[in-house]
């Protein structure tokens, strides 16, 4: 039987609390995390079938990767394909919720989607309420239906019982509500408020845009290769029967699952990695605190062997002591995370995949003997360690002996490389969030801020609607103090998307129709490049007078104006167009180059008036004297006077745009984790010191009664810590170069070579070192000599 020494006594039951407290935050940490990248990675989707679901995909050879596909593609993919039972797909839409129907409240934008028939039930959702679509609601000329989320009935629609049968405004018409969506209703990360039926494009044009996602139930026992073999002969025979809108484009058909997962591939390791970093400081700390006790227990050791109890022995039973501390705190672990995941499910249901389930309980497990092993193996070999004869003829005790010095010195050293590890990790994450805020985006104009609102026919039939109603409101924006100037265009700074532009330039042959180029073609309205700071190389703004019924005009940018007539100095009444059908533009400007993606260089641009290409949502761009985000209930307040069944959206500034870059969970996440890592490695360090000084001081008080001053006392022990962290820090940077280069090959946007992160990082554990090892250093300077060589 195992000795339960370090459960009795008052000072005994103090350190087993602290000990499995503090065993418990590191498993609780890890536990928690693996139980994410449980619902990510080992448990099914929340899907019927989820292992037939596949993504079909999309590319062009000469545009770049593109997930979307169009409707005419996936009505010949429907036509000719044999692999799949089904072909489903879902378009993101935002919707204008007006204020009327069983929504009482103020107009608002509202995320949705609309999806094709076969779509829900191609997932496996049921709903909790009513009905789902049927084939009658996608006819031309049905009345307008639409599904809502749980989530969205019960807090903006106040959970009516009535709901089934209610009607809603979105964007100015009436739907009916025909049923509820579970609240785990979800796609690729995305939730939905409200979900309308896919209604065939009414345009040739609008057919072939690339904006849906499909996703496809495959056949029983058809495999997802020879899914793709099918599909990459199929997108060979619609170009040869298409060339004019297929030519380059090309299938990828791909495991639902493995698309689900793109992002937490490249996020969740790292934050994982970190709670098991997190974990072995936790160890080190603990391991610490029972070598102190070992140097106690030297005598009882000691006797232990001279009746005759092996060193196996012991050491088993010191191991057995350890795993009943870390069992404790795995059990404790798991009713903490359990507790969490419930709270957690409460405030937000869709998270129930967060179960507790048994790999999460087997992790907790496995997390918990090793983290036994980890802190009970090198006290229990010390403590085993002890000379008979020499620790019985001691007259006091508690020393620890010279080879349980060294590992607790060892095991600070290792724990402060760790930190440094993750010191280093975490700068170089944020330094990277602010190289985003310190790219030259182009936009000259520091204080920026943008709002969006959607114009759907219904609120503006006619384009001159739509005119007037831009109009106004930048005139009601622009009196608003603190408003130094506002523009308008179809696109905000930093988010114009790009696409494929057949140009073809006046006097020269007609482009192959594979010809294309990648670039942004964006309405902006007059002042636009003024109002946004971004200065003209040649040439003039769009002004008042390019509207509808005048020339046709566009400005370029300089990269495009490059890449259209090289070398040229004067491009002026030069014409081009963006497509066969598209009318001859003249060109009037050349603007310069701005950045609408933060990791790519800026790409070619072409600009045309607002007024003479009406797109059904306007942003609005204000140049502030102030902070922008000052402004933005103003800003709201102003443009819903205009119209008030209109919500404003998306009230950003350009600071904002930039933060979107990166997701704030993993940023805040792994941040958070290395300022704990911070103050576990100084608590620790905190811990040796105070422990030394104890130890030593006879020899402190000798060295004072011969004459040290308290300087030569404070440098002798502030040494001692910055000589461990020093050792801890070299070692770990030697460490976090490879764990910096692993960070940048999963985060690209990282830049692994940061020398500024590499130095700073040392500098701030060593100066939290030092704070750390001042308060006992201190305490050795007060230290009496006389009281000193007589305790001893």
């Amino acid at each position: 039987m195992f000795d339960l020494h370090l459960f009795r006594g008052t000072e005994q039951k103090t350190v087993t609390a602290v000990v499995v407290l503090t065993l418990a935050f590191g498993i609780v940490l890890n536990t928690a995390a693996f139980s994410v990248c449980n619902a990510l990675w080992f448990r099914p989707l929340p899907f019927q079938d989820p292992e037939r679901l596949v993504m079909v995909l999309e590319s062009n050879a000469r545009g770049g990767y593109a997930r979307l596909a169009s409707q005419a593609g996936l009505e010949a993919w429907r036509g000719h394909s044999r692999s799949f039972e089904t072909l489903a797909a879902i378009s993101d839409r935002g919707f204008n919720l007006g204020g009327g129907g069983v929504n009482d409240g103020e107009p608002q934008r509202v995320r949705g989607a609309v999806v094709s028939p076969e779509f829900i039930e191609t997932l496996g959702y049921r709903p909790v309420r009513g009905r789902l679509f049927l084939p009658s609601d996608f006819e031309p000329g049905a009345q307008p239906v639409a599904l809502v989320g749980e989530r969205f009935w019960r807090s903006s629609l106040a959970g009516r019982p009535d709901i089934t049968g209610s009607q809603v405004v979105l964007d100015g018409e009436k739907a009916t509500i025909i049923g509820v969506l579970p609240i785990d209703f979800r796609f690729l990360y995305a939730s939905y408020h409200l979900v309308l039926p896919l209604k065939p494009a009414s345009t040739a044009a609008g057919r072939e845009e690339h904006n849906l996602q499909v996703v496809a139930r495959l056949k029983p026992g058809v495999a997802v290769g020879a899914a793709r073999a099918e599909m990459d002969t199929l997108a060979k025979a619609l170009e040869r029967e298409q060339p004019e809108s297929r030519a380059g484009w090309t299938t990828r058909v791909s495991p639902l699952k493995n698309e689900w997962m793109r992002e937490a591939r490249r996020m969740y390791p790292v934050l994982l990695a970190a709670a098991a970093l997190i974990l072995l400081i936790v160890c080190g700390n603990v391991s610490n605190v029972l070598l102190a006790r070992a140097a106690a227990r030297e005598k009882e050791m000691a006797v232990r062997m001279a009746l005759g109890a092996g060193r196996s022995r012991l050491i088993r039973q010191l191991l057995g002591e350890g795993m009943k501390l870390s069992l404790a705190a795995g059990l404790l672990a798991v009713l903490a995370v359990s507790w969490l995941r419930s709270a957690l499910v409460a405030a937000y249901p869709e998270m129930a995949a967060l179960a507790v389930d048994w790999r999460v309980m087997t992790f907790a497990l496995a997390v918990s003997v090793l983290t036994g092993l980890l802190f009970g193996a090198g006290p229990a070999v010390t403590a085993s360690g002890t000379g008979v004869s020499e620790t019985l003829k001691q007259e006091g005790g508690g020393v620890l002996r010279r080879s349980g010095r060294r590992l607790r010195w060892a095991l600070v050293v290792s724990e402060m490389a760790v930190a440094m590890v993750m010191l280093t990790g975490t700068g170089l994450l944020l330094k990277t969030i602010l190289n985003l805020q310190w790219v030259d985006t182009g936009y000259r104009s520091p204080r920026l801020l943008t709002a969006r609102v959607s114009m759907p026919a219904s609120a503006c039939p006619k384009p001159e609607d739509r005119a007037a109603f831009v109009a106004r409101s930048a005139e009601a924006v622009a009196a608003l103090p603190g408003i130094e100037g506002v523009a308008f265009a179809g696109s905000a700074p930093l988010s114009a998307g790009i696409g494929r532009l057949k140009i073809a330039v006046e006097g020269r042959p007609a482009p192959p129709d594979s010809d294309s180029i990648a670039a942004s073609f964006t309405s902006v309205g007059p002042g636009y490049f003024r109002t946004v700071g971004v200065p003209l190389h040649a040439g003039r703004e769009f002004t008042v007078f390019d509207r509808a019924g005048a020339p046709a005009v566009a400005i370029v940018n300089a990269r495009m104006a490059e890449l259209l007539w090289p070398g040229a100095r004067d491009i002026a009444e030069r014409r081009i167009r963006t497509g066969p059908q598209e009318p001859w533009l003249t060109v009037v400007g050349v603007a310069a180059d701005v950045r609408q993606d933060l990791v790519r260089p800026p790409f070619p641009e072409v600009f045309v008036p607002y007024l003479q290409r009406l797109p059904e949502t306007v942003v609005f761009a204000a140049r502030t004297s102030v902070k922008p985000g000052s402004l933005a209930g103003p800003v709201r307040g102003a443009l819903a006077r205009v119209d008030p069944r209109l919500p404003v959206s998306d009230l950003k500034s350009l600071e904002d745009l930039k933060a979107d870059y990166l997701p704030a969970v993993f940023v805040g996440g792994l941040a958070g984790f290395s300022l704990i890592a911070l103050a576990l490695v100084a608590i620790g360090l905190y811990g040796l010191v105070s422990y030394l000084v104890v130890q030593g001081t006879r020899e402190i008080g000798l060295r004072v009664a011969l004459g040290a001053v308290p300087r030569q006392v404070l440098s002798l022990v502030l040494g001692q810590g910055i000589r461990a962290a020093g050792l801890g820090a070299l070692i770990g940077l030697a460490l976090s170069i490879g764990a910096g280069r692993l960070l940048a090959h999963l985060i690209p946007l990282i830049d692994a070579g940061d020398v500024a992160v590499f130095l700073s990082a040392p500098l701030l554990l060593l100066s939290l070192s030092a704070a750390a090892t001042l308060i006992p250093a201190r305490r050795a300077v007060r230290i009496e000599p006389a009281a000193a060589l007589r305790g001893q």
